[in-house]
């Protein structure tokens, strides 16, 4: 399809169409500008809704490739909705790129041409994952020989910037994830310290979706270093009541994010964390904020939303937990209590 302007419109989706005309118009506006202004960025911006940064991420794609359909937007182009979920294109786009380059360069260069055509990949961890996959290369995490049976749980401040009594700060993350794999299975947002109840939540949320079948893989053990305080010690005894034996070096103070950084790297599902910052105080993490991938600040509750949207995006493991509900309900009656 050709507009009255005469651009080629074919690979946009109607519904985005009208969008489309006008972000062109406002691209070949600026273009066309003797003198590119603050002031004259602003005006453009306004109307379409983005912000200078946004408009000028459109402007260089536009530039370089003169694609209509490469602005129509990530929302509306969902050509992959997983990347582990289309082996194929990213093993395609894996094929073209040079394979001296890290993981990490060839990670962003697969995004840099999905964006170009129109396709948009999900969660930045699930592509590394897949990407390392195909290279051969697990070796890289030390947990690639754990058993299947086993999840992992951590606590580590995340680089969203969370409104917290008028003043802005970064929550502590509480993860659930399968070692293994380094696939994500649950994540719990707080502005408290990390306890047991932190763990707990985020124990209960993983419980809540896990099948009881008994298909696929049986998790039996819980990787969490282990504090010298009675009242992690009375949630180790919950746990392996229930069948969930807790594995894990000793440790002052628990947990810190060893977990994760072992894991997951510097990112959970796309988002950056702080490592061995989970026991500060949230005036002491006040200062780490900064620009975050989310913007900001929301409120926690946003913040959480937009976690459980990401880990759904994740492609889980075959894992079940005979006890998941019981569990899960004994949780929330003796641990979870704010």
């Amino acid at each position: 399809m050709t507009g009255d302007d005469g651009v080629d419109l074919s690979g946009v989706l109607p519904q985005r169409r009208e969008t489309v005309r006008r972000r062109i118009a406002a691209l070949e506006h600026y273009e066309s500008l003797p003198q590119r202004t603050s002031t004259e960025l602003a005006r453009l911006c306004e109307p379409l809704g983005l912000s200078p940064p946004s408009f000028y991420r459109l402007w260089r794609s536009w530039r370089t490739l003169r694609d209509p359909a490469a602005l129509q937007g990530a929302k509306a182009a969902r050509g992959l909705r997983d990347p582990v979920g289309d082996r194929d294109y990213v093993h395609d786009l894996l094929a073209s790129i040079s394979d001296q380059s890290s993981i990490e360069a060839q990670v962003h260069e697969i995004e840099r041409s999905a964006a170009a055509q129109g396709a948009a990949v999900r969660s930045r961890s699930a592509l590394r994952r897949l990407v390392r996959e195909l290279r051969g290369d697990r070796t890289s995490s030390p947990f690639s020989t754990s058993p299947e049976g086993m999840i992992g749980v951590d606590i580590v401040p995340i680089e969203i910037a969370v409104n917290d009594g008028g003043l802005t700060t970064l929550p502590l993350a509480a993860v659930v994830l399968h070692p293994r794999t380094n696939v994500v299975l649950s994540v719990s947002l707080s502005l408290r310290p990390p306890s047991p109840t932190r763990i707990a939540v985020a124990l209960t949320r993983w419980l809540d979706r896990i099948p009881t079948d008994g298909l696929g893989v049986e998790v039996d053990t819980a990787l969490i270093p282990s504090a010298r305080d009675d009242d992690w010690t009375s949630l180790w005894t919950l746990l392996r009541h229930h069948g969930l034996e807790r594995s894990g070096p000793e440790a002052v103070r628990m947990p810190a994010g060893d977990v994760i950084a072992q894991s997951l790297g510097r990112q959970i599902l796309g988002i950056d964390v702080r490592p061995r910052m989970s026991h500060r105080p949230s005036e002491a993490r006040r200062p780490l904020v900064r620009s975050t991938r989310l913007g900001g600040p929301v409120l926690l509750a946003e913040a959480q939303a937009a976690m459980d949207e990401r880990v759904e995006a994740e492609v889980r493991p075959s894992l079940f937990f005979p006890q998941a509900r019981t569990l899960a309900t004994i949780l929330r009656a003796s641990v979870i209590s704010d």
